[in-house]
């Protein structure tokens, strides 16, 4: 049965790696500001901006690019702590109410840390505030920071300025994290825990209560990363790796399930290979999982090594796609450089349509340049954009449905003649919160969906402008 299980799984990898996959509409590479090392480790997209996390040779940088074409639009670097000691460190996020991205520098030397606060417009630096904690991962609650310290087992809450608020135990053995999400009142942390055996963990917190509200442990199998993003009903869809063997250096398996929001019970789960092999040598990694439930899809950033005890060319990044319930839509292998020994996939983001592949490439053994760089897809299954092929008479444009509403709504719009629409959000003060449709649109009627999960509650406003009409309408986003 074993075998026969297996080789379902290798069949449908081979069937789903045929079927269509995204079509790409840019890729930009960052070389680094300084000295030959960049390694851009996490993704944030709001407001136009992509906000790029990590280190330049060893400083902690925050990049900003344009969301339309990828262009730089600044490069800061964290030279607060001396010497150069500035170790990788992969956490960054956005509070969007206050036009500020947050990132947290580690002084490798002192094993200190800080949470560094700037302009999300410009880049200016605002303030920083020293944290004690080890191994911090960053989410936004509201206007403040949650710092999930994976060493101390410990959440701490604190504002805008980094000033600590409150913390509270987490309660567990845990080793590693990726991307702690908020949602409402929910914290989730996707994690690995050690109690004589890694396990994948997923654990949930009321931030209002400080209580833990369900945690769990997938015992059927040796844990090695985990990661995962939650729907607005507060379902989890968490991606793991996991290992066939006792032998944790050897990761094969990546393995997918949708836990339900209020027990943290699997409602679905599936396995597979995707190197489409179970050899021993396999070594590969989950790095970041993003999902659009008006788009209908979970995507899966990963790198896959083939032959992990050599430096081959095998070693790649990895997309895959599936819907919300669990069926696979497509995979595809990334090899941005193939002269270089790794090119990995180190996260992914949906917005406005589009999805964004953040990468790296490096160490050759003979050119130690490394270098970041992004892809940008844009399928059309995934522009979130539907023609729902009837004649319009006229151009308008609806009251979004439902209204007030948490966190997706929809806005309908009809243009009657082919032209350039835009179709943009924009907070109280008049400031762009995300441009929904920015492209040629033939004549018909359209549904677009809004997704305020990551904004806080308020009054925003809608923007539909053509060369020959223009409207504007009131919604109230209320969580």
């Amino acid at each position: 049965m074993k075998t026969l299980i297996i080789a379902l799984v290798l069949f449908c990898c081979a069937l789903a790696t045929n079927a269509q996959t995204p079509s790409l509409v840019w890729t930009q590479e960052y070389p680094p500001s300084e000295g030959n090392h960049l390694d851009p480790n996490e993704l944030q997209v709001w407001n136009g901006g992509l906000f790029l996390g990590g280190y330049t040779n060893f400083k902690s940088h925050v990049i900003r690019c344009n969301s339309v074409n990828g262009l730089t639009q600044w490069v800061k670097l964290d030279t607060t702590f001396n010497n150069n000691s500035i170790a990788s460190h992969s956490q960054l996020n956005v509070l969007a109410g206050k036009n500020k991205t947050v990132n947290v520098s580690h002084q490798a030397a002192n094993n200190n840390y800080r949470l560094v606060f700037r302009d999300a417009s410009s880049g200016a630096l605002l303030n920083t505030s020293s944290v004690y904690v080890g191994a911090p991962f960053l989410a936004v609650y509201g206007d403040s920071v949650v710092v999930v310290d994976v060493l101390n087992d410990i959440i701490f809450i604190y504002d805008e300025f980094g000033t600590q608020r409150s913390s509270f135990p987490i309660g567990a053995n845990i080793t590693a994290g990726r991307h702690p999400k908020v949602v409402g009142d929910k914290l989730t942390i996707f994690t690995t825990s050690f109690n004589g055996t890694y396990r994948n963990t997923v654990m949930r917190f009321d931030l209002a209560t400080r209580q833990q509200t369900w945690r769990k442990d997938f015992m059927d199998s040796i844990g090695i990363t985990t990661d995962g993003d939650v729907d607005s009903s507060g379902n989890c869809y968490v991606g793991m790796t996991v290992t066939g063997s006792l032998n944790p250096l050897y990761a094969l398996w990546f393995r997918l399930c949708k836990l339900n929001g209020t027990n943290g019970a699997i409602i679905w789960d599936t396995m597979w290979l995707p190197n489409g092999s179970s050899a021993a040598n396999e070594e590969n990694f989950v790095q970041g999982v993003s999902i659009s439930q008006y788009q209908n899809l979970i995507l899966i950033g990963a790198q896959i090594r083939r032959d992990s005890l050599q430096w081959t060319s095998q070693k790649a990044g990895y997309l895959a796609a599936f819907d919300l319930d669990g069926h696979r839509k497509w995979s595809t292998r990334i090899v941005q450089h193939p002269q270089y020994v790794l090119n990995h996939v180190q996260g992914v983001k949906f917005h406005q349509g589009y999805f964004y592949a953040l990468g790296k490439s490096f160490d050759n053994g003979q050119n130690p340049l490394s270098i970041g760089w992004i892809k940008k897809y844009a399928p059309d299954s995934m522009t979130g954009i539907q023609n729902q092929n009837e004649i319009a008479e006229k151009f308008s444009l609806s009251q979004n449905y439902p209204n007030p509403f948490n966190p997706v709504t929809k806005i309908q719009f009809s243009v009657p003649k082919k032209g350039l629409v835009n179709l943009t959000v924009y907070d109280i003060l008049g400031r762009e919160v995300e441009i929904l449709v920015n492209g040629m649109k033939p004549a018909g009627n359209y549904e677009v969906s809004f997704d305020g999960v990551n904004l806080p509650s308020g009054v925003y406003f809608y923007r539909l402008k053509t060369d020959d009409f223009t409207d504007t309408k009131k919604m109230i986003l209320m969580k």
